[in-house]
C-alpha cells in the first residue's frame, strides 16, 4: 500500500529531519565530549575504530538478534499494538537507499548519546530508560515503547562487549533499515488497523 505524499510536505518534512539530527548529533558530540573523553582522556568506542577481531565476531548477534526482537513481538502481539503511522509514512515516502543512509546518520547519533555519553557516564539500565523516552511517538502504544526499550538494554550489553560505538551503529541502523525494507516490501503487514 503506497500513499500519494504531496512533494513540499515531504521536501519539508525531509529537511526538518535532518536539521533535528544535525542538531541532536552536535549535542550528542558535545556530551560525550565533555562526559567521557575528556575525563577520561580517550575516545572511548570511538577510537581506535577495531579493538580486536573478536569484536567484530560480535557484529552477529548484533545484526540478528534486533531482528529477532521484532519478529517476536510481530508474532506474539496484535498489529494494533505496534502501528505507528509516523513509521508507515516513512516507509511510504522514502527509498530503501535514502533510508539507509539516514538510519546510519540517525543511529551513530543516538549511539553516541545514548551508549557513548549517557551509558558510560550513568550506566546501562538508565541509558536504555533514557532512549526509550525520547521515542517520544510511541507513548501512545506501551508495547512499541518495551520493544524499544528491549533493543536499548541489547545494543547497550552489545556496546559493554565490544567497547564499539562503530559496531552499535551498524547494528542499529540494520535493524531500523531491516524494518523499513520489511514494510516496504510488504512481508510484514504494517497497516492500521480500521
Amino acid at each position: 500500500m503506497t500513499t500519494q505524499y504531496d512533494k513540499e510536505s515531504v521536501r519539508k518534512v525531509t529537511i526538518l529531519q535532518f536539521v533535528l539530527v544535525g542538531v541532536f548529533l552536535a549535542a550528542a558530540f558535545v556530551l560525550y565530549y565533555f562526559l567521557v573523553a575528556r575525563p577520561n582522556n580517550a575516545w572511548v568506542g570511538l577510537w581506535p575504530i577495531i579493538q580486536n577481531t573478536t569484536a567484530w565476531l560480535w557484529l552477529i548477534p548484533g545484526l540478528t538478534v534486533p531482528l529477532l526482537i521484532a519478529f517476536i513481538f510481530f508474532k506474539l502481539v496484535s498489529i494494533e499494538y505496534l502501528y505507528d503511522e509516523n513509521v508507515r509514512i516513512l516507509a511510504d515516502i522514502y527509498s530503501l537507499p535514502f533510508m539507509a543512509g539516514y538510519f546510519l546518520i540517525n543511529a551513530f547519533m543516538e549511539e553516541l548519546l545514548f551508549r557513548g555519553a549517557l551509558q558510560c557516564s550513568i550506566g546501562l539500565l538508565p541509558a536504555a530508560v533514557l532512549f526509550t523516552l525520547v521515542h517520544v511517538s510511541y507513548y501512545k502504544k506501551p508495547l512499541m515503547l518495551v520493544e524499544v526499550f528491549v533493543l536499548g538494554l541489547f545494543i547497550g550489553w552489545l556496546f559493554m562487549m565490544t567497547q564499539s560505538l562503530w559496531l552499535t551503529t551498524i547494528a542499529h541502523a540494520f535493524y531500523n533499515w531491516m524494518l523499513m525494507w520489511l514494510i516496504k516490501t510488504e512481508r510484514i503487514q504494517y497497516h492500521p488497523v480500521s
